[in-house]
Order: C-alpha cells, then sequence, then structure tokens
C-alpha cells in the first residue's frame, strides 16, 4: 500500500503572503487512498521494523491523518517513523496536530515521556539497507506537541501539554521544551536558503516563532512530513542499535530490558499538510534568516505569519466508502448522501481501504457538479439516470477516472462550463451517453 514518489520541486516563482502558491503536494487528508502517496520512511530504508502501529487517512479520523505510534524516539542517533514527501529549494510546511493519550480522554501520561507529534524535516540518508548505515548521520528538525517532561533542564517542573523543539546535526540533538495550555496546535516550519524557521499558533492566537537555526549542512532534498514518538523510559532502557532494528512493543520475544516496562500512550491526529514554495521578497535578498539582527521577529512574522488556506474543494461530497452502497450515508464525507444541488468527487479507489461506488438501480439522480479523479470509478447500473446539470458558478465535469454506465448518462451545459473527459466514459450497447451544450 506504501510507494515511493517522484521527487517533488518547489521552483514556483511567486511574491510572499498571499500570492504563494500552493503545490500539489498538499493534503487535506479527506481522502482515504492518499497514503498511497506519502513515503513511510521504515519501508524506504529497507528496515524489518515499524514504528506505527496505527497509519492511516480518513479512517480513524474523518479527515485526518491518524499516526499512533510503538515506543519510538526521534534523538540523537535513533530514528523513528516519518511519513513524508522529498521537496528541493526553500518552502513553507504547515500542519495541525492535535495529541491525546491513547484512551482518547487527555494528554499523554507523565509514566511515558517524551509523547509528541508534529512536523519533521531531514535530511535523506543514502541506503536502502540498514546493514549500510553509518553512525553519526542524523540531521533533522522538528517542533512536536503532546507531554515531554517535567524535569528537563530547559524548562523544569514545566507542566504539561508541552512544545519539543529540536535540532539533530550528525546524530547531536539540541532540545528545548515549554509548557503550553492545550496539545493542539498548528505547526508551521519553513526553509529558507541556510536558515531553518519553527513557528507556531496555538488555538485563537497568533503565530509565534519558536525556534531559528543556521543548518548550512541540510541538503537541498529534504525529507518533509509528519511522526510520532512516545515512551522515552522505554526507549531509553535498550540500545541504539536495537531500538532502531525492532519494533518495540510488549509482544517482543528477546526484550532486553524486561524489567521496564512499556509504556506508548499517543495518538497523534493531523488535520493537513500544505506545502508551500517560498521566494525571498527582494528587500531582504542577502539577509540570514536565521539571525534577528539581519531580520527582526516582527518582520519575520510579517513575511510568515499569514493563515493557511485549504487546499481542496470545500463543500463537496466525497466518497469514502468502505462498501460500494451509493446510498449508505457512512460512504460520504460528512456522513451525508449527495442531494440534488451537491457537487460530488470520486477519489482514487485503488488503495484496499476502499470500494467503488454504483448508484442503485433504477433510479434518477440529478447533481451540480462531478469530478472522478484517477484511480476513481463510478457505476451507472440499467435503469439509472444520472445527470449533472451544470448551471450553477463553479459546476464542473472531469472524469480523469473511468464511468461505466449500462443506464442514462447525461451532462447538460447550456452554460459553458468545463467539461473534460480525459478517461474512460464507457457506454455499452443497452446505454446512453449525453453531452448538452
Amino acid at each position: 500500500m506504501k510507494k515511493y514518489i517522484p521527487l517533488i520541486l518547489l521552483f514556483l516563482h511567486n511574491s510572499y503572503l498571499s500570492a504563494q502558491q500552493i503545490i500539489p503536494a498538499s493534503d487535506e487528508f479527506d481522502r482515504t487512498c492518499n497514503i498511497d502517496n506519502w513515503v513511510d520512511l521504515d519501508t524506504l530504508e529497507g528496515w524489518n521494523a515499524t514504528q506505527l502501529e496505527t497509519l492511516d487517512i480518513n479512517q480513524t479520523a474523518e479527515g485526518q491523518m491518524t499516526l499512533m505510534p510503538y515506543t519510538t524516539a526521534w534523538f540523537a542517533d535513533r530514528r523513528s517513523n516519518l511519513i513524508f514527501k522529498e521537496v528541493s529549494g526553500n518552502f513553507v510546511f504547515t500542519t495541525h496536530v492535535s495529541v491525546t493519550n491513547r484512551a482518547g480522554d487527555g494528554i499523554p501520561s507523565n509514566a511515558s515521556q517524551y509523547s509528541l507529534a508534529g512536523p519533521l524535516i531531514r535530511a535523506p540518508r543514502d541506503f536502502t539497507d540498514p546493514a549500510n548505515r553509518s553512525n553519526n548521520g542524523e540531521d533533522f528538525i522538528f517542533l512536536s506537541c503532546g507531554f515531554a517532561s517535567t524535569s528537563h533542564p530547559s524548562c523544569s517542573g514545566c507542566q504539561g501539554p508541552h512544545f519539543e523543539v529540536k535540532s539533530t546535526n550528525n546524530s547531536n540533538s539540541q532540545l528545548e521544551v515549554i509548557s503550553i495550555d492545550t496539545a493542539a496546535a498548528t505547526i508551521r516550519i519553513v526553509r529558507i536558503d541556510n536558515a531553518v524557521l519553527a513557528l507556531y499558533k496555538l488555538p485563537d492566537g497568533d503565530w509565534t516563532i519558536r525556534q531559528r537555526y543556521n543548518r548550512p549542512d541540510l541538503s537541498d532534498v529534504m525529507q518533509v512530513g509528519l511522526c510520532a514518538y512516545t515512551d522515552w523510559n522505554k526507549v531509553s532502557s535498550v540500545s541504539t542499535a536495537f531500538h532502531n532494528a525492532y519494533t518495540l512493543a510488549d509482544t517482543i520475544t528477546n526484550d532486553p530490558s524486561p524489567g521496564t516496562a512499556f509504556t506508548p500512550d499517543l495518538i497523534g491526529e493531523f488535520d493537513f499538510a500544505r506545502f508551500e514554495s517560498f521566494e525571498i521578497p527582494s528587500e531582504f535578498e542577502g539577509s540570514d534568516f536565521s539571525s534577528t539582527s539581519d531580520i527582526s521577529d516582527l518582520q519575520l512574522l510579517d513575511i510568515l505569519g499569514y493563515e493557511s488556506e485549504h487546499t481542496g474543494l470545500q463543500g463537496w461530497k466525497i466518497w469514502q466508502g468502505t462498501d460500494g452502497d451509493w446510498e449508505n450515508s457512512d460512504n460520504w464525507s460528512g456522513n451525508s448522501v449527495p442531494m440534488i444541488s451537491d457537487s460530488i468527487l470520486i477519489p482514487n479507489c485503488g488503495c484496499d481501504a476502499l470500494s467503488y461506488p454504483t448508484l442503485p438501480i433504477g433510479n434518477n439522480f440529478t447533481y451540480a457538479s462531478l469530478i472522478v479523479e484517477n484511480g476513481g470509478q463510478l457505476s451507472v447500473p440499467e435503469s439509472t439516470t444520472l445527470t449533472f446539470d451544470l448551471s450553477g458558478n463553479n459546476s464542473r465535469f472531469i472524469n480523469d477516472g473511468t464511468i461505466l454506465n449500462s443506464g442514462q448518462f447525461e451532462v447538460i451545459n447550456i452554460l459553458g462550463r468545463v467539461v473534460e473527459n480525459n478517461g474512460i466514459l464507457d457506454c455499452d450497447d443497452i446505454s446512453t451517453c449525453l453531452f448538452q451544450e
């Protein structure tokens, strides 16, 4: 189900703030099969272990990516989970994360210290077999939300929830912890030349700069994505090599530290992952964005403290069926069946979690728009009529997938809306396909 995707180049030229262009890598986590568009670090690097007990999109929680980790940590030479896309050049990466304990009724417990989730950027390692991995080669930065520790020197006595920010260079990790009021935040990681910036925004708050780093060592191509980790007490009781090579769970048969219990206690839910290119404003060309003497906090926030914009089709009914029943409300976003005025999106249904939809036999259906994405499929059975009346201002018909029609299929487009049939529209001998313009 997981696969490697091509390198995403951020060579879009634009001005900053609202004019920044969101690139196609962005994901609103409203389409289950989008999990296939992400790279799992465990798989890419050939580890015979997984760091995530749960990894899915739009299944455990509607409209979210869910990460529930086994006992694991990103620290020094320890590697953990990362679900990512590769990007090049300067970029802005924004996500919203909510963290709970495994029971879902509070923050992770003090017994499971360093249980946090958030965005992480990492320089790729050049191996696909862990036997070829060299020590002291981890280079990454993250800002995560959850429960860290009440005793770290950077915030002794701080009560949770916490932010943990960490910069690791050649497997030398430097971290800081602060207390926050809630285990939910919008987090933004920005890479501008040699500078890496970590910002956050709490509910009803303003953007705040958490940290600036000068990291000229980082490669042009970076792995940019999401991670979750938990249970440092157990992690620290085993060697780095053992941690990296095994899935650390209480079912393990060769536990080298049986006297220390497994206490993983984290669920991380991500609402979206939005990638943007970044072009340095002309007045700041040649400036060091990691330096407050070059660019003040106020100037930096004026450039980067904008609201993140939704990248999907808001208000559309999105098929997310675990069975093919068109009239089952559980198969649709918002848990409601499309009405006559609705616009419909049939996403890629190619992963194991989704079934292709089939309309009921003998009924008539009229909707405002249809998009069938590449990998999506819609079936219209005999004696069924499916009509799309493109009279609305934003109506459109785009088929990049497959429509199998054994009934009557009709697109009414007297106002000249967008009509694109790049996929397969299959009309058999007993069916009708009409396009009225």
